[in-house]
């Protein structure tokens, strides 16, 4: 798969930020990882109220570093 700048994910999903349901979708990874790394601060978001939202500008480098707590 081509790397797609951040833009062009932005553009296409048609949205700056998504919910953590969303990034599960995007990523294939887990509603566990998703909280845990959000818990832990290695994948950026911002709490508004109850929920969650992740900028895709983050997701994208999240899945870029080798901060994501995933195995590889």
């Amino acid at each position: 798969m081509d790397k797609k700048t951040v833009a062009e994910v932005t553009r296409q999903l048609g949205k700056i930020a998504v919910s953590p349901v969303e990034a599960m979708d995007l990523t294939g990874v887990g509603r566990n990882t998703i909280y845990a790394e959000l818990a832990s601060g290695r994948l950026r978001g911002k709490r508004i109220g109850k929920k969650w939202v992740i900028p895709v500008s983050e997701l994208v480098r999240w899945l870029e570093t080798d901060e994501a707590g995933v195995d590889r």
